[in-house]
């Protein structure tokens, strides 16, 4: 919530969670997360709807890894805004362990937080082992299970829970990662999960992100990374703040896409086609992802920020003609100025379909299986500087092995740009956090290393103060 990368070392080599600012303002700052004792961590995730009482999840990767929950000694309790709210994660305080309680058929129960960390792992060891993927919204928690192939679903506030099982049809292999998204149309309020799906090539499967209809079950595939090596995972899937941009990640491969709509819609725009699924098609509706807050200083080291909030371009300037988009009251008010210049309409040639169709697998480009209506370019690779303009890289070389990632907003608003800040899963002190910036036009402006010298930087997850915590 306030504005920062919540990062977390998953391995036994490494210190635990590091809450990293998105634009280098500040040195990153090991948490308080889990006592600062080195276990598998992999996701972070936080409800703060009662500023004075929030709470924070976090996950760790292994057959009796309890899912933690976090309590901030309430005297450094502070709102997500105030620029001492980092401190909430920096003071050990009160952890306690997910237990379970099925009833019926163990699709659904009841959950409870226990004080017994020996009892939250015996639940999880019985009902939710090796958890990745969590984000919680609107006072609901969720996360997958590697081992199971599940998906759970806890309401926070009715202490209940459901399960679902996603594996069937387009959707093969171990769910990874979520992200949360928003329909548009008729019920602007139904929860939308994107999930990264890892697969094994050898099998016939292959690693993709999926969308997930959680009010219907429905799943359908929005893309397959079919043109990389058969065990090599998509990772680092996350939206621009404007919405035009979906960033994924091929791990081992070390590179990063940018996919967009060659319609010039952004992803929460209106589809022309339902979602394909198996065996129905979803309902019709645009995506699109939940705000996320930015820091308000002035960064050192990465792209310049203004100390005003005028913008550092005109926002107008070269913008891309689009149809009226259909309204969202979730998501933040933006400009149309990234969308991509490209339009499969360009060429009578061009094989791509104009008409965006989540599910319809239909384009190659660039490694990835596309739904219909869907382009990809590379941004980076591994071990390589950056293109940045016409003639220019960046200074550093983009990280190897990129993980879990996040888009933050510029200080002064999208209008200046924002930030995809990507974990580094490498061992040997290899790990640590990385960041490309862009321009309002979704263009790469630099790229500079935020964490250096961890282990195994897996997951994390955005904070309350606009930080990433890894």
């Amino acid at each position: 919530p306030w504005g920062t990368w919540i990062s977390a070392e998953e391995s036994l080599d490494g210190e635990g969670f590091w809450d990293v600012e998105p634009y280098g303002l500040r040195e990153p700052l090991l948490t308080a997360l889990g006592s600062k004792t080195p276990l598998y961590y992999d996701s972070f995730t936080f409800d703060a709807r009662n500023e004075n009482d929030p709470k924070f999840f976090f996950s760790e990767d292994t057959t009796w890894g309890a899912v933690r929950r976090f309590t901030p000694n309430p005297i450094v309790v502070v709102p997500p805004t105030d620029p001492n709210a980092y401190q909430m994660l920096q003071y050990n305080y009160d952890h306690e362990y997910l237990v379970l309680e099925p009833t019926g058929d163990g699709d659904t129960g009841k959950f409870r937080w226990s004080q017994s960390q020996t009892e939250g792992e015996e639940s999880a060891s019985t009902y939710y082992q090796n958890v990745e993927g969590m984000e919680c919204q609107d006072g609901l928690l969720t996360f997958v299970t590697k081992r199971t192939r599940e998906i759970f679903t806890l309401d926070l506030d009715s202490l209940t829970y459901s399960k679902f099982n996603p594996v069937g049809g387009s959707f093969e292999g171990e769910p990874d990662s979520v992200t949360h998204m928003y329909k548009t149309g008729e019920n602007p309020g139904n929860n939308i999960l994107f999930i990264t799906e890892e697969a094994d090539a050898a099998d016939g499967f292959f690693s993709g992100v999926h969308g997930y209809e959680q009010s219907t079950g429905k799943i359908y595939p929005v893309l397959k990374a079919i043109g990389y090596s058969e065990l090599d995972e998509v990772t680092g899937v996350t939206l621009s703040p404007d919405l035009y941009h979906m960033y994924v990640a091929i791990q081992d491969e070390g590179v990063v896409l940018d996919v967009f709509r060659t319609d010039g819609y952004p992803f929460n725009g209106p589809p022309d086609g339902n979602p394909i699924s198996d065996p129905t098609a979803s309902p019709t509706g645009g995506l699109t992802a939940s705000p996320t807050g930015g820091p308000t200083v002035s960064p050192t080291g990465g792209p310049t920020v203004s100390t005003t909030n005028e913008p550092t371009s005109d926002p107008t300037a070269e913008r891309f003609t689009l149809q009226p988009v259909v309204a969202n009251t979730v998501a933040p008010s933006v400009s149309t100025t990234s969308a991509p210049t490209v339009s499969s309409t360009d060429s009578p040639t061009d094989p791509r379909s104009s008409r965006y169709v989540p599910g319809q697998l239909d384009f190659e480009e660039n490694g990835l299986l596309l739904s219909a209506g869907l382009s990809a370019r590379i941004i980076a690779r591994s071990e390589e500087a950056l293109p940045i303009g016409d003639d220019g890289v960046s200074d550093d070389t983009f990280h190897v092995f990129p993980d879990a990632a996040a888009c933050f907003a510029h200080p002064q608003g999208i209008e200046n740009g924002w930030a995809y800040v990507s974990n580094s899963n490498a061992n040997d002190g290899g790990g640590g956090v990385g960041a490309i910036y862009f321009d309002e036009q979704g263009q790469v402006t630099g790229y500079q290393r935020l964490l250096k010298g961890t282990n195994y930087n897996s997951g994390g997850g955005v904070s309350p103060w606009g930080t990433w915590i890894s």
